[in-house]
């Protein structure tokens, strides 16, 4: 047995370091235990020195001082980590790095997530399902007594149009209805339930039809229906689903920028916010390579595949109504090859194609940073076809957008949004000729963010000039429960005759649901062929316009 001869620990024979202080104990070192110290030894005077303590004890207490070093600093580490975390310093701390740059850009989405889900103005609602509309039509004319347009317009200004709908559950219900000087003229019932579309219209046909979706478009199609048909429904937003999903595919996107082709300037001098002054920021440029961009659009495609993903559903929603429109003109044309029956084997098929082709346009992504805020993202090709810049300052979002499309044309939207004024939200987008500055289209349009109601829906106010003359205007004003809506279309004045312009008004408010009819036994279209499907169909149009006229006429005289 032997001792340390620093704190007089017992130490095993082979052991070479006190467990207890970390001083030294070389094999040579007397075994015996050391007298114990008197209580002036133990604690000399500050400033003292002990010269009573045998050299070896000095030479042992020299060489012991690492062990004790190494204890302080990972303490002091530790604690210095613990407050760093705690504290949320260690956000200002991260390096110029691909990893802030992924904290800084999943801030930007979570916010922008918090604003669409936000208790106090909701933009996208996960409650309300159901709405309804009442729609009138005003037609604004000079003309005589007599004349073609005034006698429309006696008829218009007796005439409403109801919409309710309702998507509370799982389905899509619709219910259309038309009076006229109080009196029904026509309504229609569409239905969407159990994987079946039914319509019912009394005044055309007293039955209540239904058929698979995949069945209604065979018949009306003259290409084949999409194998698993089109059961489109809209159902209401789960937010912790949309949040998780989204910030799946900000990830997958994130794998756009690897080490290799992204570049890193600290104390980059950028002009963001005035073209007069520059600012301090950190500075991304991400160019990405073919093989880099086909991955993305592969792990995009397998996730958008997946049962659970409710945007991969949409998406493959909307392609199955493309392919069924387009299949019988692709695979008539010998220019054309047929698309895929599979949305996302689609965009697998395609991804080499678009990687070249962004690799050709030599497409690169800046994206600015202050601090740990993503504060600028820029998007540009050396071709200068599309440029993509949105760029924050304080609490102000603004964006640019422009790309030019088969015609050679410009389209340029530029947009603003102010977190600490949501009133002050704004849209404007402009189609510039290839051979001019001046704006074939103009379109602007203000949102007022502040008065969203429990559909979701804001007021907003805007208009469309065409070759710089006014052709539209268009405005949604708050009233109580409901958004009353108007949209006027201007007639330019050597297109008129003895109409000025058309209005359409609508007054939308919470609904009360849709049922399908009661009482009435469904007729089953979907063991039927398509020529008897396309025969009650053409039956119930031709019926219509003497049902219409009928009612509306007769009911003048």
């Amino acid at each position: 047995m032997k001792y340390c001869p620093n704190c007089g620990e017992a130490l095993a024979d082979e052991v070479s370091f006190c467990p207890e202080c970390g001083t030294a104990v070389p094999s040579s070192e007397v075994t015996a235990a050391p007298a114990q110290a008197t209580p002036a030894q133990a604690a000399p005077a500050e400033g003292s020195f002990n010269s009573e303590a045998a050299p070896e004890a000095k030479h042992a207490k020299k060489r012991s001082k690492v062990g004790p070093v190494i204890a302080i600093v990972l303490a002091v580490l530790l604690a210095a980590c613990a407050v760093l975390y705690f504290t949320g310093l260690w956000k200002k701390l991260l390096p110029a790095s691909r990893l802030k740059l992924g904290l800084g850009e999943k801030a930007l989405v979570d916010r922008g997530l918090d604003e669409l889900f936000s208790d106090d103005n909701r933009i996208l609602t996960n409650t309300e399902t159901k709405l309804s509309a009442e729609l009138s039509v005003d037609l604004e004319t000079d003309g005589g007594l007599f004349s073609e347009a005034t006698y429309i317009k006696s008829l218009l200004d007796e005439l409403k149009i109801g919409i309710d709908v309702d998507v509370s559950e799982g389905g899509s219900n619709m219910k259309l209805g038309a009076v006229y000087k109080g009196n029904p003229v026509l309504d229609a019932t569409v239905t969407n339930e159990d994987g079946k579309i039914g319509f019912y219209v009394p005044q055309l046909d007293a039955n209540y039809y239904t058929l698979t979706s995949e069945k209604f478009i065979e018949a009306f199609s003259d290409g084949e229906a999409p194998a698993n048909g089109l059961d489109i429904s809209f159902e209401p937003i789960d937010e912790a689903e949309y949040r998780r999903e989204v910030n799946d595919l900000l990830k997958i996107i994130a794998g756009i920028s690897t080490k290799e082709n992204t570049e890193i300037t600290k104390g980059f001098d950028a002009h963001l916010f005035d073209i007069k002054t520059t600012t301090k920021v950190d500075k991304y440029v991400i160019t990405p390579k073919e093989e880099e961009i086909v991955n993305v659009i592969n792990e995009l495609a397998d996730y958008l595949e997946k049962d659970g993903s409710k945007f991969g559903k949409g998406i493959a929603k909307l392609y199955e109504i493309v392919l069924a429109e387009t299949s019988a003109y692709a695979s008539a044309s010998e220019d054309d090859e047929p698309l895929s029956e599979n949305v996302f084997d689609y965009m697998r098929e395609h991804a080499a194609e678009a990687a070249k082709d962004v690799v050709e346009a030599n497409v690169s992504i800046e994206i600015y940073m202050i601090g740990n805020d993503v504060v600028s993202h820029r998007v540009h090709s050396d071709d200068g076809d599309l440029i993509v810049d949105a760029r924050e300052e304080n609490s102000v979002t603004r964006f640019y957008v422009s790309f030019v499309d088969d015609y050679g044309d410009t389209n340029v939207v530029t947009g603003t949004y102010d977190e600490s004024d949501r009133s002050k939200a704004a849209l404007n987008m402009r189609v510039l000729p290839g051979d001019s500055d001046e704006p074939t289209a103009d379109l602007d349009i203000v949102f007022d963010l502040t008065k969203l109601n429990k559909l979701g829906l804001c007021p907003l106010n805007g208009s469309l000039k065409v070759a710089d003359e006014e052709a539209a205007v268009f405005k949604v004003v708050e009233n109580g429960e409901a958004l009353d809506c108007s949209f006027r279309i201007i007639i330019p004045e050597e297109d008129a005759d003895d109409v000025k312009g058309i209005t359409v008004n609508a007054s939308v408010k919470e609904g009360e649901g849709v049922q399908a009819p009661s009482g009435v036994t469904p007729t089953d279209l979907s063991d039927k062929s398509n020529e008897e499907i396309q025969e009650i169909i053409y039956t119930m149009t031709e019926r219509l316009g003497d049902v219409l006229s009928g009612q509306l006429f007769g009911s003048m005289f």
